[in-house]
C-alpha cells in the first residue's frame, strides 16, 4: 500500500457476497492509513503454545495445562527442568538469524498481550511507539529463560535451521516440553513429509498464549496471511474485481486451505465440514481468530521488525533489557524520524 501499486477497492468490496464472513481483524489488516480497503484477504494463520504430554506427564503437569500469565509459563517451565527430563522445558524464536519468526512468533506473542496501548504503533496518532515497559517486560521474559537455562543453548538459538530440528527431532523424540509457533507446523508430521509423525494429535496438546498478567482479553496470537488485491494501473477495475471473485469462492478457498495447511478467515469456509476434518488443530486455530492482532503493514515495518530482532540478541547475549530497549528506541527514531515516535501510554 505504501509503495503506490496498488488500487483502493472500498467501493467494490460493498457488493461483494462474502466480505462480511470476513474475520474483523483481516479486514483491518487489509486497510490503509487513509482507511482504504486494499485487499481481500483470503487465507490467515495463528500462534499459540504446542506441548508435549508425555514430558508434561512425567513432569506431573497437567494434560489439559492453559497457562493463565507469562508467570505461569515459568513454572511449568522450572517444573520440567527440576522434574530431572532429558527434555528442555521452552522454546520461543529469538534473535537476528531467525528473522521474522523471532519478531512475529517470538516477541510480539509477548508485547501484545502487555497492558499498554498501540505496542509498536499508534493507528490513532500514526506514530510509532517508544518507551514502552511493555517492550522492556518482554525482553526480561527471554532474559529469565536464559539465566534460568529453561530454554536451548545460545548457540541452538543463532542456528537459522534450528526449526527443522524441532519439527523432525526435538518435539517428535520428547526432548522439547513447550514451544511457542504457528498453525501449520503439523504439515510437518504427515505422511509425505520429511519425518512423518502420525501419533502428534494424541502427543500434543494447544495451549492459548496468555497475556502478561492474564488481563484483557487474557490471551493473545498473532496473525499474518495472504490476500488478493488489484494492482494500480488496471484499466477496467470492474472486471478485475469479478474476477477476484472468482478467484475467492467458497469451494475455491476450502481446497486451497486444504491443500496448503492454512487457517481461513471466512466463516463460510470455516463452517464446512471438510475444512474442519482436515487437521486435528485445524477449529482450534481458526478460533483463535477472534482475538488476533496483525503486525503494522507499514513500509517501515521490516526496519523495525529488525530492530527488535537486535534487542532480542542483545539479551540473549548479556545486556539489560532496559539497555536494549533503549537501543530499539534510538533505532526505531532513526528510521522513521523524531516527529514520528511518541512515548508509550499505559
Amino acid at each position: 500500500m505504501g509503495a503506490g501499486y496498488l488500487q483502493p477497492i472500498t467501493d467494490l468490496v460493498e457488493t461483494f457476497a462474502h466480505w462480511d464472513d470476513i474475520a474483523e481483524a483481516s479486514k483491518e489488516a487489509v486497510t490503509g492509513e487513509d482507511a482504504g480497503i486494499y485487499g481481500v484477504p483470503i487465507t490467515t494463520d495463528t500462534r499459540a503454545i504446542w506441548f508435549h504430554k508425555e514430558v508434561f506427564a512425567e513432569a506431573g503437569l497437567p494434560e489439559d495445562w492453559q497457562p493463565g500469565s507469562w508467570e505461569d509459563i515459568l513454572e511449568a517451565a522450572r517444573t520440567i527442568r527440576d522434574s530431572g527430563s532429558e527434555a528442555t522445558p521452552f522454546f520461543m524464536f529469538a534473535g537476528t538469524p531467525q528473522g521474522e519468526k523471532a519478531s512475529m512468533q517470538g516477541f510480539e506473542m509477548l508485547l501484545y498481550g502487555t497492558a499498554e496501548e498501540g505496542w509498536l504503533y499508534d493507528k490513532e496518532s500514526e506514530k510509532w511507539i517508544i518507551g514502552s515497559s511493555g517492550f522492556i517486560d518482554s525482553l526480561a521474559f527471554l532474559k529469565t529463560l536464559f539465566e534460568e537455562e529453561l530454554t536451548l543453548p545460545l548457540g541452538q538459538h543463532l542456528d537459522p535451521n534450528i526449526s527443522e530440528s524441532i519439527y523432525t527431532s526435538l518435539l517428535p523424540e520428547k526432548k522439547l516440553g513447550m514451544l511457542i509457533d504457528g498453525s501449520w507446523i503439523s504439515q510437518n508430521w504427515t505422511e509425505t513429509a520429511p519425518r512423518p509423525w502420525p501419533e502428534w494429535p494424541d502427543v500434543v496438546g494447544l495451549a492459548d498464549m496468555p497475556t502478561q498478567d492474564g488481563g484483557g482479553a487474557g490471551t493473545v496470537t498473532l496473525a499474518g496471511g495472504w490476500g488478493l488485491s488489484i494492482p494500480q494501473h488496471v484499466t477496467d477495475r470492474d472486471i478485475a474485481f469479478r474476477f477476484l471473485e472468482k478467484l475467492v469462492s467458497t469451494e475455491t478457498l476450502i481446497n486451497y486451505a486444504i491443500a496448503d495447511n492454512h487457517i481461513t478467515v471466512r466463516e463460510d469456509v470455516a463452517a464446512d465440514e471438510r475444512y474442519l476434518s482436515y487437521s486435528p488443530a485445524v477449529e482450534y486455530f481458526t478460533d483463535l481468530l477472534e482475538t488476533a492482532y496483525y503486525r503494522p503493514a507499514l513500509p517501515a515495518y521490516p526496519e523495525v521488525s529488525s530492530a527488535i530482532q537486535e534487542a532480542m540478541e542483545a539479551v540473549m547475549t548479556g545486556s539489560t533489557p532496559e539497555a536494549a530497549a533503549a537501543a530499539y528506541d534510538a533505532t526505531v527514531t532513526d528510521i522513521v524520524g523524531e516527529d514520528n515516535v511518541q512515548e508509550a501510554t499505559a
